[in-house]
């Protein structure tokens, strides 16, 4: 099944640096909620972006070692657990993978988020 999410601008911060980024519309919207454990918001319509902001795309995330795939796992329609891959900072990961317990995801309370067993890298 094709992912049908929108793809919209993000931004999180690293230390003093502030990244813009593309990514689908599953952070930060109704039902959505796993993006704040890790730091990710969207952008507002009228955002303009200030000289010392960076946009990058996910490849140059993973390749500058910015961002990572984790894996949350929540409850589907029919009461099965289902396993979500998302992008995230390699920053807020630590405390991010305890705080996304308990958020939302597709109108669904996470159940885990973990780091994957086969990373795949760039």
């Amino acid at each position: 099944m094709a992912n049908t999410d929108p793809i919209v601008g993000h931004t999180f911060t690293v230390g003093s640096q502030k990244y813009l980024i593309d990514l689908r519309d599953v952070y930060d919207r109704a039902g959505y909620t796993v993006g704040s454990a890790f730091g990710i918001s969207k952008l507002t319509e009228n955002y303009t972006p200030g000289d010392s902001d960076d946009t990058i795309t996910v490849a140059e995330g993973k390749a500058r070692g910015l961002l990572m795939t984790i894996a949350i796992s929540h409850k589907g329609t029919t009461g099965r657990s289902k396993v979500s891959k998302l992008t995230v900072p390699v920053a807020k990961v630590p405390t991010g993978l305890v705080a996304a317990k308990g958020k939302s995801h597709n109108s669904r309370k996470v159940i885990s988020a973990r780091i994957p067993r086969r990373v795949v890298l760039g």
